[in-house]
């Protein structure tokens, strides 16, 4: 009876039902103390999720509008409604129950502690209240006939949700995208300059067999097209849980951007983004505290490790116009079943992109930031990163895992790792840090005795031989190998010719060094790709041990920056392990590549750079600044045999310093000009000590003077990506930037400068020059006599 009468209010006319949800909905957000509940989510200050907007506002606005109106229509079966605060929603004869809900206001409290069963149905523990649903048959096209396509039994049924919505269902191999957007250039109008959240309930049998991980789980992907039938963007989906499972909600965030070409004329000024909400914040680094940022084993390679295949789409694959199109599928085996989708806006607190609240998305039960969190595999739990404040009990075991604190199970899940891209390049590298870290914060659960001496030899044991790399699928693989060699094979850091190499003891096991370092030069000496029209070599690529049989085009692209930097990185860490020919040999293939990146790939005169050769844009920062790091460029170190420059220095009034740099050689960009006590020795100075630089160029990065086009693009990709050096865990080059003195003073196109240095308080300074050649190498100190003005 209850039905009955929930359905007839469903027919009820328009202007009634406006005012029913008018009053049905007075507190208007009382949705997000679910979030709060759930996830123990957002801090106090967090504006509740429906305050933005989030679908249910327009909603009523319609239906005011309509109430307004003299004639009444006949309600749109398709229009969601809501009941009981959002606890259910009817949509025609389909009925949807967040049956957590108790229907209490927003304004009361929120449980003291999260609710753990959230986790068990929500990935992060964050429900889909207050989203507004949308029913598949709205979304296909002619030609996918809904008895063809949709599951009519399907119904989500557990302690949390139910819903009787048709479900998409595809075999393995199969997709599908729907013919009709999701999300019309209307509703995204509503959306520019904000986040947008998707939520979709998914349900598997037996999926992924005969597959990696990465291309063997249930997914989606949101195509955002603009008004001229451009794909502006592709948002894959990042939860790849495999196997067979019970209806779990999955979520994924998109950004829409402010200019996005709708051809929609606004009749009001479009919603403000939130803070920050321009761009992702840059992500912490992980590598260089073990202690301060554990949680981020994903922000080491946030979205970037992903296989090489681009995933553009072509316009012509779509409908004309613009809106935000979805493609689900199920690319392996078995069955998967997509139900109730449904979508709202987040304020960029909430969102993904917000790596700084990871804390609020982690399992209370087992301590892990992996979406489905008894289903997913290991991939999972270390690609969203582990937190450095919760106890890791999902290494004691899960629905898919074993306990892999006990050893004959470690060197189990390693046998099998060896056939699994997402395996070997996002837990194999990171088990030693996990082990040595996790015993050092007490967040992981006791280890079986000699646990990461085990580890350790499994590790060496999956090393071939004969080339050094580490193998994925029978090949070697070159960012498997340096996430591995630097991981869990670096008891040091990276020697510097002007710093000293630090212990890093959380990067191996009884500080043992990368073995088979010969077998790794030759290796990447033998790979390295030479430079098109040139006798100097370029860079290396990703398809490098790709079958020949597989006429993979890309295996003559001679560059590309994410393998250039894996191949640097593994070359600067074995270089101090082989003898001097092979060094010298590693060292000039370091500085070819690093030749290459800057004459070809980098844009001179704006700062950025493409990611591989070919590219006609800046995309991405990805792993350029980890490539920089593994060069000497940013090393004070002289060249030998270079004459020291001959410098005028002339001393005025009140303190003034004129510098003219005489003879400038015709392959040294800059002069540095450094300042000391007189007591101090030049092989003491450092970037602290610079006053000038003079640049008888120094218009674009290669005829800068390397510290000042370092600075140059720094403040380039933080402008167009909000990341600097730390984003790729190079340190060193942060410490370079950030030990430029602020007075510094620099010139352009002149062989001439004037400064007042800051004086010492206590002696006389001393003044040293060197020239600098584009690669950062030094001539000989020259001491500065200085002469008195007349």
């Amino acid at each position: 009876m209850h039905a009955m009468i929930r359905n007839l209010l469903n027919h009820l006319t328009v202007a009634m039902l406006a005012f029913t949800l008018a009053w049905l909905w007075t507190a208007g957000t009382a949705q997000a103390q679910d979030t709060a509940a759930g996830a123990a989510a957002a801090p106090a200050a967090t504006p509740p999720a429906n305050a933005a907007g989030d679908g249910i506002d327009d909603l009523l606005a319609q239906g005011a509008e309509a109430a307004a109106a003299p004639t009444i229509a006949a309600p749109d079966l398709d229009q969601p409604v809501f009941y009981s605060y959002g606890r259910e929603i009817v949509i025609g004869k389909y009925t949807i129950v967040n049956q957590w809900m108790s229907g209490r206001r927003a304004s009361e409290p929120a449980p003291a502690e999260p609710d753990q069963r959230f986790w068990r149905f929500f990935m992060h523990g964050v429900t889909d209240a207050g989203a507004m649903p949308k029913l598949w048959t709205s979304c296909l096209g002619p030609g996918q006939n809904p008895e063809d396509v949709l599951d009519f039994q399907a119904d989500i049924r557990n302690e949390l949700k139910s819903s009787n919505l048709p479900a998409i269902r595809l075999a393995g191999g199969q997709s599908i995208l729907l013919a009709k957007p999701i999300l019309i250039a209307a509703e995204l109008n509503h959306l520019r300059g904000s986040y947008l959240r998707l939520y979709i309930w998914i349900r598997a049998d037996n999926t992924g067999q005969g597959a990696d991980l990465w291309h063997g789980a249930p997914g989606l992907e949101l195509l955002l097209q603009d008004a001229d039938g451009n794909v502006v963007n592709v948002e894959p989906s990042v939860f790849k849980t495999r196997g067979t499972y019970p209806w779990f909600c999955y979520h994924l965030d998109l950004a829409v951007p402010h200019n996005l070409n709708l051809a929609v004329a606004s009749a009001a000024e479009p919603p403000t983004a939130e803070p920050g909400g321009a761009a992702p914040a840059a992500a912490p680094s992980a590598k260089d505290d073990p202690t301060g940022a554990l949680g981020g084993f994903a922000d080491l390679v946030p979205n970037q490790l992903a296989t090489p295949e681009l995933a553009a789409e072509k316009g012509s694959a779509l409908p004309p116009g613009a809106g935000l199109f979805l493609r689900l599928v199920n690319p392996a085996s078995g069955t998967a079943w997509f139900s109730t989708l449904s979508w709202k806006r987040v304020p960029y607190a909430e969102s993904l992109f917000n790596t700084r609240v990871k804390e609020t998305r982690v399992d209370p039960r087992s301590g892990t930031l992996a979406p489905n969190p008894d289903y997913d595999e290991l991939p999972m739990h270390f690609f969203y990163g582990l937190s450095p404040r919760q106890h890791w009990d999902f290494l004691v075991g899960t629905k898919a895992l074993p306990n892999l604190t006990r050893v004959a199970n470690l060197k189990t899940y390693l046998k099998t790792a060896a056939n699994d891209w997402a395996d070997m390049v996002h837990v194999a590298p990171f088990l030693v840090y996990m082990h040595n870290n996790g015993v050092l914060l007490e967040t992981a659960p006791p280890f079986e005795k000699d646990w990461n001496r085990a580890l350790i030899a499994s590790l060496r044991e999956m090393q071939d031989l004969r080339t050094g790399m580490w193998k994925v699928n029978g090949q070697p693989n070159l960012l498997a190998t340096w996430q591995i060699a630097a991981n869990s094979f670096s008891p040091a850091s990276l020697p510097r010719s002007d710093r000293a190499s630090r212990p890093t003891p959380w990067l191996s096991v009884d500080d043992m060094p990368l073995p088979n370092p010969e077998a790794i030069v030759n290796t990447l000496l033998q790979a390295q790709r030479p430079a098109p029209r040139s006798t100097l070599k370029a860079g290396w690529n990703l398809y490098l041990f790709t079958r020949d049989d597989l006429q993979t085009p890309a295996q003559h692209v001679p560059c590309d920056i994410v393998a250039t930097a894996a191949a640097a990185n593994l070359l600067a860490q074995a270089m101090p392990l082989v003898d001097e020919a092979l060094r010298a040999q590693a060292r000039e293939a370091i500085y070819q590549a690093w030749l290459y990146v800057m004459r070809s790939l980098v844009f001179r005169d704006l700062g950025l750079w493409r990611m591989r050769h070919g590219d006609q844009e800046a995309t991405t920062p990805a792993f350029f600044y980890a490539f920089l790091e593994a060069t000497p460029w940013m090393e004070m170190r002289q060249l030998p045999g270079t004459p020291p420059p001959v410098v005028e220095a002339i001393q005025g009034a009140a303190g003034k310093m004129s510098f003219k740099w005489i003879n400038p050689g015709e392959d040294q960009v800059s002069l540095r000009v450094y300042a000391a006590p007189e007591d101090s020795d030049a092989k003491q100075l450092s970037e602290q000590h610079l006053v000038a630089i003079i640049q008888p160029r120094g218009d674009s990065i290669d005829t800068m003077d390397p510290l000042l086009a370092l600075r140059f693009m720094v403040s380039a990709s933080m402008k167009k990506w909000l990341v600097g050096p730390e984003h790729d865990g190079a340190s060193y080059l942060a410490e370079k930037v950030a030990a430029l003195p602020a007075k510094l003073k620099n010139c352009v196109q002149s062989k001439e400068i004037s400064v007042v240095p800051e004086p010492h308080p206590e002696k006389a300074l001393k003044f040293y020059a060197a020239a600098v050649n584009a690669y950062g190498e030094m001539s000989a100190w020259q001491t500065l006599p200085v002469t008195l003005a007349p």
